[in-house]
């Protein structure tokens, strides 16, 4: 395998050798891979591939968390940021909103192949995505 940064699992004092043969062959060979694959629901998923229960898969990426040089995951750090999209306005007053537009009545079916351009190689201008939302 080609070598890679992190706190390699072979290193760590009384990590089980066969442990981290056997997560080799997913391609885990450092600690922090393994941190990353325990997350969510990663535990039962590889304690199913390890054949062991949970709780000695826990304990596996708990050794190696303790390896890890000043561990704290990142996700707790960061901040959530919206899209603006559906982001709720804070302060924002219901009075203060631009008036409602008046719903209009749209037609049954409308045909616009007429209109579209001859299929052709679009290439990296999206315009198959026109295509698709013009005919939906």
């Amino acid at each position: 395998m080609a070598d890679k940064l992190g706190t390699l699992l072979t290193s760590i004092d009384g990590f089980p050798a066969d442990a981290a043969e056997q997560l080799a062959g997913l391609w885990i060979t450092t600690a922090e891979e393994l941190i990353a694959a325990a997350e969510g629901d990663g535990v039962s998923g590889l304690a199913e591939y390890l054949n062991a229960t949970p709780d000695e898969t826990a304990a596996l990426v708990a050794q190696a968390q303790a390896a890890v040089p000043d561990f704290a995951p990142v996700r707790d750090v960061l901040e959530v940021f919206g899209t603006g999209a559906l982001d709720e306005m804070e302060g924002a007053d219901p009075a203060d909103e631009p008036p409602r537009a008046a719903r209009v009545v749209t037609p049954p079916s409308v045909n616009l192949i007429a209109r579209m351009p001859a299929v052709r190689n679009q290439r990296s201008r999206g315009t198959c995505v026109a295509h698709a939302c013009a005919g939906v």
